[in-house]
């Protein structure tokens, strides 16, 4: 099963390049490269190495982060059916930001580097949105297993230190998504209008509370939560175990 997705951006536009079972090299002007780096406790099966300089790149999963990244002046190098991530000694100065995948689950594992990276999933920003939040602080959260939960009154203006009520900033509008399928948080369920991820967080807005915001678990099937209508602010620990 290969979980990483490699795209060759022209002028015209992004187009999938499937990576080749077979050793080898190509390179690329300009690529994107995105999707979930798997690991399992021994590591035979699925196991990947980056740089430290891509490591910014990845999401805070501890063992397997996802990441969706921006690469100019690019070398692929296939490392063949089933073979295991390598590194190959490419962490010198020209190439900083390399990363690589394998193991015997793995059809195309592959080594790539690039001379150039930037983040394409507005992490920043997003660190930005979830500053901003402001929860009543004598409202006691809501609690559905480890998943906590708390209503988002109000947003900070960091520029007036004066708070907007309901309403997002417009400069964070591009964050949101409008998911067509349940919103999940490990092991918790939820049907929203609105959405935008980071990490172990979710802030959600329910537009319609008839048919959106009962958080549900396979885990607390005897305690399902109903939001009402508005911005919430979804919180679980990161589970302690080998994979996430």
């Amino acid at each position: 099963m290969d979980t990483i997705k490699l795209f060759n951006i022209t002028p015209d536009g992004e187009k999938r390049l499937p990576i080749p079972p077979i050793s080898g090299t190509f390179r690329l002007d300009r690529a994107r490269l995105a999707g979930r780096l798997l690991s399992t406790n021994a590591g035979n099966n699925y196991n990947w190495k980056c740089s430290k300089q891509f490591m910014q790149f990845l999401n805070r999963a501890p063992y397997q982060p996802v990441f969706d990244v921006l690469l100019q002046d690019v070398v692929v190098m296939p490392l063949g059916w089933h073979r295991a991530s390598d590194s190959r000694d490419w962490e010198g100065d020209a190439y900083p930001y390399w990363v690589s995948w394998g193991g015997t689950g793995v059809d195309s594992p592959a080594l790539i580097v690039a001379n150039w990276a930037e983040d394409c999933t507005f992490r920043k920003e997003r660190e930005d949105l979830f500053n901003i939040l402001y929860t009543e602080p004598d409202s006691k959260p809501i609690q559905q297993g480890h998943l906590e939960i708390k209503e988002v009154s109000k947003f900070r203006d960091g520029e007036s230190v004066e708070y907007l009520r309901w309403k997002l900033p417009e400069k964070f509008g591009h964050l949101i998504r409008y998911p067509k399928r349940p919103v999940i948080l490990f092991n918790h369920a939820v049907f929203a209008d609105k959405v935008v991820a980071l990490d172990n967080k979710r802030l959600i807005y329910i537009d319609d509370a008839d048919t959106q915001g009962v958080i549900t678990s396979p885990d607390h099937p005897l305690e399902p939560v109903k939001l009402g209508q508005g911005w919430w602010l979804l919180e679980h620990p990161i589970p302690e175990i080998n994979v996430d």
